[in-house]
């Protein structure tokens, strides 16, 4: 699930989903939303052996409590990029640590602004990963979180 205006990068993740697939006997679609009747519409088709990704996007993080509900309302289990989905009743959470990156990116904008070009500053990736996991929602949806999963989780939501 995606909004394709706030991640056109989806398709980076798309062609890796895509070609992931089938080694777990699944197929993958994409899902474009823009506006929550997208996102009800998208979850409520979802189907019963499927499952949700929701890869790093603007639009979905806003409406993250939305997402979360539902698809966990919908018995669909999903994976976030953010722990904030995770937090909100989502199943996992796997992707940047925010708390990380938003002084880097306050560190930009100041060396910006006090003159250095943007082109002329290093790319610089993540350095930490986190995992979310809530238990909660993996016992309403039936599932059984491994334990070596568990250990590996920055967070555990029970």
């Amino acid at each position: 699930m995606f909004n394709p205006r706030t991640s056109p990068y989806n398709a980076f993740f798309m062609n890796s989903i895509a070609a992931a697939a089938p080694s777990f006997s699944m197929s993958a679609a994409q899902a474009p939303v823009q506006n929550e009747d997208d996102i009800e519409r998208v979850i409520s088709i979802g189907e019963a052996d499927g499952a949700l990704i929701v890869p790093s996007d603007p639009f979905t993080h806003d409406h993250a409590t939305l997402i979360a509900s539902l698809a966990t309302n919908n018995r669909l289990p999903g994976i976030y990029a953010f722990a904030r989905f995770a937090q909100n009743g989502g199943l996992i959470a796997y992707g940047i640590d925010l708390d990380e990156q938003l002084p880097k990116a306050a560190d930009y904008v100041a060396r910006i602004l006090k003159g250095e070009k943007a082109g002329d500053l290093p790319i610089q990736a993540p350095t930490r990963l986190r995992m979310t996991i809530n238990l909660k929602t993996a016992k309403t949806l039936g599932l059984q979180v491994p334990d070596k999963l568990l250990a590996l989780a920055d967070e555990v939501i029970e």
